[in-house]
């Protein structure tokens, strides 16, 4: 008797186990889901910086574009003006409004790793975070949270944990770095299509019709 019993308690945490685990994915896909609606989607942000052990926040703003598989522009206007084209293959930091220079390969590896988590977060691609973070999963369309913890030594070094929070589309981003140090970015998208406009595919891939990155 006490076997049988042991045997139906087993059966009934694989159950729970297998049920928690379907819920997640159907989670994980209606997120995916939603995020992936539009190709492009561009708009404008507010951001603080928390160092620790310093009392007031360091305060920007500004503007981005996604163009989904290809790339982010993000450019902080305030307090000062400061922009970058993260992308798969390399980075782009613009000079001024209508400069810009490649980083040569091998150079800021650490801000080519960071532009590639951060192109993974807006682009929904899960399986390339999945291979430097362990997720978790939970809300609806209209409300939805995912919070990411490094699995990857080598990012762990750099961070500590990733909130993301939206609904159609990303809300919000909170990176709290191994140091203390907190980010919060807000977003809030203005437009989106199925290809970026010709200023704003520029902008995320300033070399698109020529090398390529090569």
């Amino acid at each position: 008797m006490i076997l049988y019993y042991l045997r139906v308690m087993a059966l009934m945490v694989v159950f729970v186990s297998c049920q928690a685990s379907s819920e997640k994915n159907e989670d994980k896909a209606l997120i995916q889901d939603v995020l992936t609606h539009s190709a492009f989607v561009k708009g404008k942000f507010r951001q603080e910086r928390h160092l620790e052990g310093v009392v007031r926040s360091i305060k920007s703003s500004g503007e981005f574009a996604v163009w989904r598989d290809n790339g982010i522009y993000w450019e902080t206007n305030e307090p000062l003006f400061q922009a970058t084209s993260f992308l798969r293959e390399c980075v782009y930091y613009w000079t001024g409004k209508n400069s810009f220079s490649r980083v040569k390969d091998g150079v800021f590896q650490i801000n080519e790793r960071i532009s590639q988590i951060m192109l993974a977060f807006f682009t929904a691609d899960f399986e390339g975070l999945s291979a430097d973070f362990e997720a978790e999963w939970q809300g609806n369309a209209d409300s939805w949270l995912v919070k990411l913890s490094p699995s990857n030594v080598y990012v762990k070094k750099a961070i500590n944990q990733v909130t993301i929070k939206g609904g159609q589309h990303i809300d919000s981003v909170d990176l709290i770095m191994s140091t203390g140090d907190r980010t919060s970015v807000w977003l809030s998208v203005l437009a989106e299509n199925d290809m970026p406009d010709p200023v704003s595919k520029h902008k995320i891939y300033p070399e698109y019709n020529s090398d390529r990155c090569r």
